[in-house]
């Protein structure tokens, strides 16, 4: 039987009382700051980070996952991609890891030059553990042990126009890859979905940038419209993923300066982004609004494929086949033939294109557009049933006629 939660006036008395102590060891000096960098870990957990936790658990309803990948202790680089307008997504990795990794561990970002024009912008980056985006400021954190966040994108990504959402920008060149190769530390891909949502970019005023020395200025349906009330950010759901890290052991020394082997680690980690950004999209389903209940079944994901060909490239005729993914709880669902003009976002505009299903979800993951006329769902027993498309399709009804363990990946076709 679980002990009773302490009545609401204790908890505030313990608050206050926490807040004094709090004052009077900074009135007294008695806390640290790292002298290299200005970060001030008790400033960070007591202030900084409580101040943004209200966005992370009641605005975003962030949902954070992998952390079993991110280390107890000891140094790692985390990478991901980067969007929002305003770097919220930095904020929030930092907060997640913060506060839902068994070691509350601090995630030391990599900020850009901007950051640090601005006096009081730079003292709160730098109280709140960022440092300038460089190779020597990067090597000093992971040698001491540090976890350190890269957004190789940069700006690239952050100020991309809407209409490129979840489209990955260039990783630069390679920089991050570079340094985990001299370090010998893991590089833990992250992927971030979410944040594209909260400043819908929807055009760039270049002049007015230049004036105020920004890389971009935005303008979304509701900035600069509406002032002030026009830069609150909109209550996206977001969904942030550790990956499987990439190890950087086993490379020779002089390989740390191949641009080659530079490259291909750098293209690794990218891809690996993209595609649990894929799978991420078509789980969380519309932007705005709670994750529905994937109930008995698991959840969705997908891939764009050749709609004439199956995963390991055999013709199949009219019929789109899917691998599956490892994943013990597959049942034999493979493949829609849809249209899509992403390959997560189930809106048909290219027929030449088939979307591979791996996983059964609920219905309103699904919004078709009226695009063919039904499916024929072959299960591996060979039972084969049909369903119309209307303006969705009924998961759980779909999912009941393949909810047998297949041996042998399931066929779908137009009817």
């Amino acid at each position: 039987m679980s002990a009773p939660e302490p009545p609401v006036s204790s908890q505030w008395r313990r608050r206050l009382a926490d807040a004094a102590e709090f004052i009077r060891r900074r009135a007294a000096g008695e806390y640290e700051v790292d002298p290299e960098s200005g970060f001030d870990p008790e400033l960070n957990r007591a202030v900084l980070m409580p101040a943004a936790r209200g966005l992370y658990k009641e605005w975003f309803r962030v949902q954070m996952r992998g952390l079993e990948h991110v280390p107890q202790t000891g140094p790692a680089m985390l990478v991901a991609n980067h969007s929002g307008v305003l770097p919220l997504d930095a904020v929030m990795l930092q907060v997640g890891v913060l506060d839902e990794h068994p070691a509350a561990r601090s995630v030391r970002m990599l900020s850009a030059d901007l950051v640090y024009s601005v006096p009081w912008l730079a003292w709160l980056a730098r109280a709140s553990g960022h440092v300038p985006a460089n190779p020597e400021e990067a090597e000093r954190l992971l040698q001491a042990g540090e976890l350190v966040g890269v957004f190789p994108e940069g700006f690239k990504g952050i100020g991309k126009p809407f209409s490129d959402r979840y489209q990955l920008q260039r990783f630069g060149r390679g920089g991050f890859a570079r340094t985990a190769l001299r370090t010998g530390v893991p590089i833990i891909p992250v992927a971030i979905v979410g944040a594209e949502e909260i400043y819908p970019m929807v055009a760039d005023w270049p002049e007015l940038a230049a004036k105020l020395k920004l890389p971009y200025f935005p303008i979304t349906p509701l900035f600069p419209w509406f002032g002030l009330l026009g830069a609150i950010p909109l209550p996206s759901k977001w969904l942030i993923e550790f990956c499987d890290p990439v190890s950087t052991n086993g490379f020779a020394p002089d390989q740390c300066e191949d641009a080659e082997v530079i490259a291909e680690l750098a293209d690794k980690v990218k891809d690996t982004i993209a595609s649990k950004i894929d799978e991420l999209l078509a789980e969380r389903g519309p932007a705005f609004g709670d994750l529905p209940d994937p109930g008995p079944f698991p959840r969705l994901a997908c891939r764009a494929m050749p709609a004439h060909s199956d995963a390991r490239g055999q013709a199949t005729g009219n019929y789109a086949c899917s691998r599956r993914y490892g994943n013990p709880d597959d049942r034999g669902l493979a493949a829609l033939p849809e249209v899509v003009d992403r390959p997560v976002a189930l809106f048909c505009q290219r027929p030449e294109l088939a979307v591979g299903v791996h996983d059964i979800g609920m219905a309103d993951q699904i919004q078709h557009r009226q695009v063919v006329h039904g499916v024929a769902v072959s299960a591996a027993s060979g039972q084969v049933q049909v369903f119309a498309f209307g303006q969705r399709l009924d998961c759980r009804s779909l999912g009941r006629a393949v909810q047998e363990p297949a041996s042998q990946p399931a066929c779908v076709h137009a009817v």
